[in-house]
């Protein structure tokens, strides 16, 4: 049986990451069927270095930081050289692509490069935000060693970029973006989502849910100010922080109408989109968010006040894009009144769901892979 590697920051069911390694554990699951499927990444949570999950062969043995990764190449080439993989996946992991794509070449595997957000396709996208944030850094003597180490991310991504074999990215303008700044074709998969049969039962009272990291881009504090203008409702925000976003900013300028719950699992999450009316989206940037999937499997209605990939929400009126706060503020109550209008809706968004989105688009790509070879 021909087998595939993948390379990740953490695995999911782990509780550690997000849309990339949620995204990375779905397809790996879905193809135990057709490949032995083996999965390195760090150890967070020092577990055992190696377990079998849903026939997952499982190897933390990356260190757990994205600090110096060049110091993790000789474990990745060993256990490329251990395993010898048909296929290699990566996602996220940047700093990888240069040393798995000049193995995989002289080994003959295949690569298969996956796109995370718009902003990351850069020419030294992370040097760039070193110097944008170097007035932040307290501790003056770590500045030339981390501007070291993000020079050297970059530049293993820059050149690694054009050692893949498959470029898959999630939508046109980062497919476009991947033309125009490094000449290089790509193929358009968006984001899977596994669909069954569950029981959905939304709350009474209205319920205005966000999901996400806590971060400057992803804009809570917008969250916080729509919650402020509507005391009358229920609001609901998921996510961990991180020290340059500390919960302490949430907690302490948040409204009584409003509940921090920090991070939780995956289940606990859908539990809450189960629940949940309306799903708002406060990011400045995105590549295509899960929790837009999320939101249309458990028929609750996207507002979002930048982010719409492909104009989906626009073309297929299955959200809501807004101008501003204020124009969020009014679709919210809109909708909230409205219990015909957000049936309409995420039947649509369903329905889109269930055409665009199944776990078979991204399998397709490795079926070819395993009829041509």
């Amino acid at each position: 049986m021909k087998k595939v590697l993948f390379l990740m920051p953490y695995f999911i069911k782990d509780n550690f990451g997000g849309g990339a390694e949620v995204q990375a554990y779905l397809t790996a699951k879905n193809l135990t069927n057709l490949f032995k499927v083996y999965y390195l990444t760090s150890n967070p949570l020092k577990k055992e270095k190696f377990e079998i999950f849903e026939n997952i062969r499982i190897f933390r043995i990356l260190r757990n930081t994205s600090i110096f990764a060049i110091l993790d190449f000789p474990k990745v080439i060993y256990y490329i050289l251990k395993i010898k993989p048909d296929i290699i996946y990566l996602r996220m992991n940047y700093p990888f692509l240069l040393p798995v794509g000049l193995i995989s070449k002289i080994l003959r595997i295949k690569t298969f490069w996956f796109s995370t957000e718009d902003i990351t396709i850069d020419w030294f996208y992370n040097t760039k935000n070193f110097f944008k944030a170097l007035k932040n850094y307290k501790k003056i003597y770590k500045i030339p060693i981390l501007f070291i180490n993000y020079l050297l991310y970059d530049i293993c991504f820059s050149l690694g970029i054009y050692l893949m074999d498959k470029r898959i990215v999630q939508n046109k303008f980062q497919k476009e973006k991947l033309k125009k700044l490094f000449h290089l074709n790509s193929e358009i998969i968006y984001s899977i989502i596994e669909i069954k049969d569950e029981l959905i039962e939304k709350d009474k009272e209205p319920l205005i849910l966000w999901v996400s990291h806590l971060s400057e881009r992803k804009q809570p504090l917008l969250f916080l100010e729509i919650a402020k203008k509507m005391p009358n409702y229920k609001f609901i925000m998921i996510g961990s922080d991180s020290p340059n976003f500390p919960k302490e900013i949430i907690l302490n300028n948040k409204p009584n109408n409003l509940e921090y719950l920090g991070k939780l699992s995956i289940e606990e999450t859908e539990n809450y989109f189960k629940k949940a009316w309306i799903f708002i989206n406060t990011s400045k940037k995105e590549g295509f968010p899960n929790t837009f999937l999320q939101a249309f499997k458990y028929k609750v209605v996207v507002v979002s006040l930048n982010v719409d990939p492909d104009d989906i929400l626009k073309n297929y009126k299955i959200g809501f894009l807004t101008e501003n706060l204020e124009s969020a503020i009014s679709i919210i109550e809109k909708l909230i009144k409205d219990e015909n209008l957000r049936n309409e809706i995420t039947q649509r968004a369903y329905q889109y769901l269930l055409k665009n989105h199944s776990v078979e688009n991204v399998l397709s790509l490795f079926k070819k892979f395993k009829k041509t070879y």
